[in-house]
């Protein structure tokens, strides 16, 4: 796989994944909001472990990869 490169919009999940993931989202927020959390500590939690899921990923990626260093910009 010398010289292959891949772009961000390559990544961008299908619409019907990201519906699922979304509708999974929403109702994970009404759950917690109903369990007294607000809309603030909702949408921060959320932003802080998608983050932490991005890197985490992105880690396998270059350990399951032997020469990782030719996706990176």
């Amino acid at each position: 796989m010398a010289g292959t490169t891949f772009s961000l919009e390559e990544l961008d999940p299908p619409t019907a994944s990201r519906f699922r993931v979304e509708a999974g989202m929403l109702d994970l927020i009404e759950r917690l909001q109903s369990e007294g959390l607000s809309k603030a500590e909702i949408a921060v939690a959320l932003a802080d472990a998608a983050e932490e899921y991005v890197i985490r990923l992105a880690t396998t990626f270059e350990l399951d990869h032997k020469d990782a260093r030719q996706y990176r910009n």
